[in-house]
């Protein structure tokens, strides 16, 4: 098992939102933002809008993006050739 640290810094930058509001306690509207960012559903309004989720589920798709670059120039290879566990690009 190895994990990625291109997708999982996109994962983390679309949950920074989130995060603060369910450390505050305030779970409604971190399900609200957690939903706005990753399928541009706003809660408030009840529509749809496209700019949510560059909260999200952009910073996920780059980081997704990077990984398969990272695999294709072979970063992946060399970091498990030189024997570093569990983390890939």
């Amino acid at each position: 098992m190895t994990i990625s640290v291109a997708v999982m810094g996109g994962l983390l930058a679309g949950l920074e939102q989130p995060a603060e509001a369910l450390f505050r306690g305030d779970y409604s509207t971190a399900m609200k933002r957690l939903s706005y960012g990753y399928t541009g559903w706003n809660a408030w309004t009840h529509s749809w809008d496209p700019r949510g989720m560059q909260q999200g589920l952009m910073p996920l798709m780059i980081g997704v993006g990077v990984h398969k670059l990272a695999n294709a120039f072979g970063v992946n290879r060399m970091l498990a050739k030189s024997k570093i566990p569990f983390l890939r690009v």
